[in-house]
Protein backbone atom coordinates (compact mmCIF):
# COMPACT_ATOMS: atom_id res chain seq x y z
CA UNK A 1 0.00 0.00 0.00
CA UNK A 2 1.14 3.44 -0.94
CA UNK A 3 1.29 6.42 1.49
CA UNK A 4 -1.22 8.37 0.17
CA UNK A 5 -3.12 5.43 0.50
CA UNK A 6 -1.62 4.91 3.87
CA UNK A 7 -2.66 8.28 4.87
CA UNK A 8 -6.44 7.54 5.03
CA UNK A 9 -5.77 5.61 8.72
CA UNK A 10 -4.66 9.19 10.36
CA UNK A 11 -8.67 8.88 11.09
CA UNK A 12 -9.34 6.09 13.73
CA UNK A 13 -12.41 3.63 13.69
CA UNK A 14 -16.19 3.55 13.01
CA UNK A 15 -18.07 5.58 10.24
CA UNK A 16 -21.40 6.73 12.22
CA UNK A 17 -24.53 5.21 10.97
CA UNK A 18 -25.40 4.34 7.42
CA UNK A 19 -24.55 8.11 5.97
CA UNK A 20 -20.96 6.72 4.14
CA UNK A 21 -19.97 10.72 3.93
CA UNK A 22 -20.21 11.26 7.35
CA UNK A 23 -17.82 10.53 9.71
CA UNK A 24 -17.98 10.12 13.44
CA UNK A 25 -15.32 11.08 16.10
CA UNK A 26 -13.79 8.16 17.88
CA UNK A 27 -10.18 8.43 20.45
CA UNK A 28 -6.86 6.98 19.49
CA UNK A 29 -4.45 6.85 22.03
CA UNK A 30 -2.63 9.57 23.15
CA UNK A 31 -4.00 11.30 20.62
CA UNK A 32 -6.72 13.66 21.75
CA UNK A 33 -10.32 13.13 20.62
CA UNK A 34 -11.44 14.45 17.43
CA UNK A 35 -9.59 11.70 15.59
CA UNK A 36 -11.77 10.26 12.91
CA UNK A 37 -12.10 6.97 10.51
CA UNK A 38 -10.91 7.62 6.85
CA UNK A 39 -13.52 9.74 4.68
CA UNK A 40 -14.15 8.67 1.66
CA UNK A 41 -12.40 10.64 -1.45
CA UNK A 42 -8.93 11.12 1.32
CA UNK A 43 -7.03 7.64 -0.89
CA UNK A 44 -4.95 9.30 -2.83
CA UNK A 45 -4.83 13.34 -1.11
CA UNK A 46 -1.70 14.54 -0.51
CA UNK A 47 -2.52 18.37 1.30
CA UNK A 48 -5.52 18.69 3.10
CA UNK A 49 -6.42 22.50 3.71
CA UNK A 50 -8.97 23.50 7.03
CA UNK A 51 -10.48 26.90 6.12
CA UNK A 52 -10.82 28.22 9.53
CA UNK A 53 -11.14 31.32 11.68
CA UNK A 54 -7.70 32.66 13.10
CA UNK A 55 -8.23 33.00 17.31
CA UNK A 56 -10.10 30.28 17.99
CA UNK A 57 -9.86 26.94 20.30
CA UNK A 58 -11.41 24.55 19.26
CA UNK A 59 -9.56 24.42 15.49
CA UNK A 60 -6.12 24.75 16.57
CA UNK A 61 -6.85 21.39 18.76
CA UNK A 62 -8.47 19.76 15.59
CA UNK A 63 -5.10 20.46 13.97
CA UNK A 64 -3.40 18.87 16.85
CA UNK A 65 -5.17 15.90 17.39
CA UNK A 66 -5.52 15.33 13.43
CA UNK A 67 -1.31 15.69 13.06
CA UNK A 68 -0.56 13.24 15.83
CA UNK A 69 -2.93 10.52 14.29
CA UNK A 70 -1.28 11.00 11.09
CA UNK A 71 2.07 10.69 13.22
CA UNK A 72 0.83 7.87 15.44
CA UNK A 73 0.37 5.44 11.52
CA UNK A 74 3.72 6.17 10.51
CA UNK A 75 3.58 8.80 7.46
CA UNK A 76 6.08 11.67 7.82
CA UNK A 77 3.40 14.82 8.12
CA UNK A 78 4.10 18.81 6.77
CA UNK A 79 2.18 21.38 8.53
CA UNK A 80 2.00 24.88 7.11
CA UNK A 81 0.85 27.91 9.29
CA UNK A 82 -0.70 31.48 7.96
CA UNK A 83 2.50 33.50 9.84
CA UNK A 84 4.81 35.36 8.18
CA UNK A 85 6.73 33.11 5.59
CA UNK A 86 10.40 34.16 7.09
CA UNK A 87 8.99 32.66 10.46
CA UNK A 88 9.71 29.33 9.11
CA UNK A 89 13.71 28.65 9.90
CA UNK A 90 12.52 29.75 13.56
CA UNK A 91 9.35 27.65 13.79
CA UNK A 92 11.21 24.51 12.59
CA UNK A 93 14.35 25.23 14.83
CA UNK A 94 11.75 25.41 17.93
CA UNK A 95 10.06 22.29 16.82
CA UNK A 96 13.18 19.54 15.87
CA UNK A 97 16.00 21.30 17.82
CA UNK A 98 16.64 20.34 21.21
CA UNK A 99 18.58 24.04 21.79
CA UNK A 100 15.10 25.18 23.57
CA UNK A 101 16.55 28.26 25.14
CA UNK A 102 17.81 29.99 21.73
CA UNK A 103 15.24 28.90 19.68
CA UNK A 104 12.77 30.48 22.45
CA UNK A 105 13.79 33.35 22.72
CA UNK A 106 14.11 33.98 18.56
CA UNK A 107 10.38 32.67 18.44
CA UNK A 108 9.31 34.90 21.15
CA UNK A 109 10.32 38.34 19.90
CA UNK A 110 8.74 37.13 16.32
CA UNK A 111 5.55 36.30 18.14
CA UNK A 112 5.43 39.25 20.28
CA UNK A 113 5.92 41.82 17.75
CA UNK A 114 3.54 40.13 15.41
CA UNK A 115 0.72 40.25 18.19
CA UNK A 116 1.73 43.86 18.90
CA UNK A 117 1.43 45.34 15.77
CA UNK A 118 -1.24 43.04 14.38
CA UNK A 119 -3.41 41.13 17.31
CA UNK A 120 -5.49 39.12 14.95
CA UNK A 121 -5.91 35.75 15.98
CA UNK A 122 -2.70 34.14 14.54
CA UNK A 123 -1.18 34.68 17.68
CA UNK A 124 -3.87 33.27 19.77
CA UNK A 125 -2.75 31.26 23.03
CA UNK A 126 -4.35 27.80 21.38
CA UNK A 127 -2.06 28.49 18.36
CA UNK A 128 1.04 28.99 20.48
CA UNK A 129 0.02 25.76 22.62
CA UNK A 130 -0.48 24.22 18.89
CA UNK A 131 3.17 24.65 18.01
CA UNK A 132 4.19 23.66 21.76
CA UNK A 133 2.58 20.64 20.61
CA UNK A 134 4.27 19.91 17.35
CA UNK A 135 7.43 20.17 19.57
CA UNK A 136 6.85 17.28 21.33
CA UNK A 137 5.26 15.64 18.46
CA UNK A 138 8.52 15.69 16.80
CA UNK A 139 10.41 14.77 19.56
CA UNK A 140 8.02 11.34 19.48
CA UNK A 141 8.31 10.57 15.96
CA UNK A 142 11.51 12.06 14.87
CA UNK A 143 12.34 13.31 11.26
CA UNK A 144 8.70 12.58 10.69
CA UNK A 145 7.05 16.08 11.19
CA UNK A 146 8.20 19.59 9.70
CA UNK A 147 6.33 23.19 10.12
CA UNK A 148 6.46 26.03 8.02
CA UNK A 149 5.01 29.35 7.49
CA UNK A 150 3.52 31.00 3.97
CA UNK A 151 2.71 34.12 4.32
CA UNK A 152 4.62 35.97 1.89
CA UNK A 153 2.36 38.98 1.63
CA UNK A 154 4.19 42.65 2.39
CA UNK A 155 2.59 44.46 4.89
CA UNK A 156 0.08 47.07 2.91
CA UNK A 157 -1.16 49.51 5.45
CA UNK A 158 -5.21 49.28 5.33
CA UNK A 159 -8.46 49.03 8.43
CA UNK A 160 -9.21 46.14 10.39
CA UNK A 161 -11.08 43.63 8.35
CA UNK A 162 -9.66 44.91 4.64
CA UNK A 163 -8.19 41.90 2.31
CA UNK A 164 -5.21 41.48 0.10
CA UNK A 165 -6.75 40.75 -3.11
CA UNK A 166 -3.92 38.24 -4.43
CA UNK A 167 -2.64 34.69 -3.19
CA UNK A 168 -0.15 33.90 -5.73
CA UNK A 169 2.82 34.50 -4.33
CA UNK A 170 1.27 32.49 -0.77
CA UNK A 171 0.70 29.92 -3.08
CA UNK A 172 3.95 29.90 -4.78
CA UNK A 173 5.45 29.28 -1.11
CA UNK A 174 3.53 27.01 0.05
CA UNK A 175 4.06 25.22 -3.06
CA UNK A 176 7.90 25.05 -2.73
CA UNK A 177 7.26 24.22 1.13
CA UNK A 178 5.03 21.14 0.73
CA UNK A 179 7.93 19.98 -2.02
CA UNK A 180 10.88 20.36 -0.22
CA UNK A 181 9.60 19.03 3.03
CA UNK A 182 9.66 15.26 0.99
CA UNK A 183 6.34 14.65 3.21
CA UNK A 184 3.62 12.12 2.88
CA UNK A 185 0.71 14.60 3.50
CA UNK A 186 0.58 18.05 4.62
CA UNK A 187 -1.98 20.20 6.58
CA UNK A 188 -2.73 23.40 5.99
CA UNK A 189 -4.34 25.99 8.73
CA UNK A 190 -5.65 29.27 7.32
CA UNK A 191 -8.22 31.44 6.52
CA UNK A 192 -11.32 30.06 4.35
CA UNK A 193 -10.90 32.92 2.03
CA UNK A 194 -7.69 31.39 1.31
CA UNK A 195 -8.42 27.49 1.19
CA UNK A 196 -10.96 27.71 -1.61
CA UNK A 197 -10.68 25.72 -4.99
CA UNK A 198 -12.45 27.23 -6.66
CA UNK A 199 -11.93 31.22 -8.12
CA UNK A 200 -14.25 33.75 -8.15
CA UNK A 201 -15.99 32.53 -4.83
CA UNK A 202 -15.26 36.32 -3.52
CA UNK A 203 -15.74 39.38 -4.93
CA UNK A 204 -12.22 40.78 -3.85
CA UNK A 205 -10.18 37.56 -3.71
CA UNK A 206 -10.84 36.04 -7.20
CA UNK A 207 -7.82 33.20 -7.31
CA UNK A 208 -7.17 31.66 -3.88
CA UNK A 209 -4.52 30.24 -2.27
CA UNK A 210 -6.05 26.91 -2.34
CA UNK A 211 -7.06 27.02 -5.91
CA UNK A 212 -4.24 28.24 -7.44
CA UNK A 213 -2.17 25.27 -5.35
CA UNK A 214 -4.67 22.59 -6.88
CA UNK A 215 -3.83 24.20 -10.42
CA UNK A 216 -0.22 23.80 -10.04
CA UNK A 217 -0.40 20.46 -8.67
CA UNK A 218 -2.92 18.70 -9.35
CA UNK A 219 -1.82 15.31 -8.86
CA UNK A 220 -1.59 16.20 -4.92
CA UNK A 221 -5.58 15.47 -5.06
CA UNK A 222 -6.08 18.41 -2.70
CA UNK A 223 -8.95 18.61 -0.51
CA UNK A 224 -10.22 21.46 1.23
CA UNK A 225 -12.51 21.87 4.48
CA UNK A 226 -14.47 24.60 5.59
CA UNK A 227 -14.80 24.71 9.58
CA UNK A 228 -18.30 24.80 11.16
CA UNK A 229 -20.10 25.38 14.15
CA UNK A 230 -23.17 26.40 15.74
CA UNK A 231 -22.17 29.26 17.74
CA UNK A 232 -18.98 30.69 16.82
CA UNK A 233 -16.67 33.06 18.90
CA UNK A 234 -12.88 33.73 17.68
CA UNK A 235 -10.49 36.51 18.32
CA UNK A 236 -10.09 38.84 15.06
CA UNK A 237 -9.84 42.41 13.94
CA UNK A 238 -12.90 43.89 12.20
CA UNK A 239 -13.86 47.47 12.51
CA UNK A 240 -12.37 46.56 16.05
CA UNK A 241 -9.86 44.72 17.67
CA UNK A 242 -11.60 41.61 20.07
CA UNK A 243 -13.88 38.62 20.03
CA UNK A 244 -16.14 38.63 17.51
CA UNK A 245 -19.19 36.39 17.34
CA UNK A 246 -21.33 34.97 14.55
CA UNK A 247 -24.62 34.24 14.73
CA UNK A 248 -26.01 30.91 16.13
CA UNK A 249 -27.27 28.33 13.35
CA UNK A 250 -29.97 26.19 14.29
CA UNK A 251 -28.76 22.87 14.35
CA UNK A 252 -28.68 19.68 15.63
CA UNK A 253 -25.12 18.45 14.32
CA UNK A 254 -23.04 15.52 16.55
CA UNK A 255 -20.07 17.74 17.59
CA UNK A 256 -16.50 16.52 15.56
CA UNK A 257 -18.34 15.31 12.65
CA UNK A 258 -16.85 15.74 8.66
CA UNK A 259 -18.72 15.43 6.09
CA UNK A 260 -17.04 15.05 2.38
CA UNK A 261 -19.31 16.57 -0.58
CA UNK A 262 -20.52 14.52 -3.55
CA UNK A 263 -19.20 17.52 -5.35
CA UNK A 264 -17.36 20.74 -4.50
CA UNK A 265 -19.24 23.38 -2.43
CA UNK A 266 -20.20 26.27 -4.35
CA UNK A 267 -18.32 28.20 -2.12
CA UNK A 268 -15.19 26.08 -3.33
CA UNK A 269 -14.92 23.73 -0.36
CA UNK A 270 -14.42 19.72 -0.84
CA UNK A 271 -15.87 18.93 2.63
CA UNK A 272 -16.61 20.27 6.16
CA UNK A 273 -15.52 19.67 9.83
CA UNK A 274 -18.77 20.54 12.17
CA UNK A 275 -16.98 21.11 15.69
CA UNK A 276 -20.33 22.35 17.51
CA UNK A 277 -19.08 25.45 19.70
CA UNK A 278 -15.64 27.16 18.58
CA UNK A 279 -14.72 29.95 21.33
CA UNK A 280 -12.38 32.42 21.24
CA UNK A 281 -8.55 32.20 21.86
CA UNK A 282 -7.38 36.09 23.10
CA UNK A 283 -3.87 37.10 21.38
CA UNK A 284 -1.04 35.58 23.84
CA UNK A 285 2.39 36.14 24.97
CA UNK A 286 4.57 33.11 25.14
CA UNK A 287 7.10 34.63 27.35
CA UNK A 288 5.17 35.66 30.17
CA UNK A 289 2.39 32.99 29.68
CA UNK A 290 -0.62 35.91 29.76
CA UNK A 291 -3.08 36.37 27.12
CA UNK A 292 -3.39 40.66 25.95
CA UNK A 293 -7.05 40.68 26.28
CA UNK A 294 -7.54 44.42 25.66
CA UNK A 295 -5.09 43.97 22.68
CA UNK A 296 -5.53 46.90 20.09
CA UNK A 297 -4.04 47.50 16.50
CA UNK A 298 -1.06 49.86 16.61
CA UNK A 299 0.20 51.70 13.59
CA UNK A 300 1.46 49.26 10.98
CA UNK A 301 5.21 49.23 10.19
CA UNK A 302 7.15 49.60 7.37
CA UNK A 303 6.27 48.34 4.44
CA UNK A 304 7.36 44.41 3.91
CA UNK A 305 8.12 44.30 7.45
CA UNK A 306 5.45 42.02 8.81
CA UNK A 307 2.66 39.92 6.95
CA UNK A 308 -1.22 42.53 6.68
CA UNK A 309 -3.71 42.02 9.41
CA UNK A 310 -5.95 38.91 7.90
CA UNK A 311 -8.48 38.11 10.18
CA UNK A 312 -12.29 37.02 10.33
CA UNK A 313 -11.65 35.11 7.06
Amino acid sequence: MNWAKRVVCFLAFAISGSNANAVQASVWAGCGSAIFEKPPLIETTKVLFIGEWHGTVEIPQFVTDMTCSVLERGAKVHVAVEMPADWTQALQLFVTSSDISQNEKVLFELWNRLASESPDGRTSEKMWRLIVQLKQFAQRHPGKLSISAFDSRPWEPRAPGEFAISDIGMAATLTRQIDESKSNFAIVLTGNLHARLLPNTVSFKPRPMAYLVSTARPEWQIQSWIVSGKRVSFWGCIERCGVQTLPAKQVTEVVNRIEIFEKMSDSGFSGRIFLGDISASLPFDPKTGKTRENAELKAPPPRGALAPLVSGK
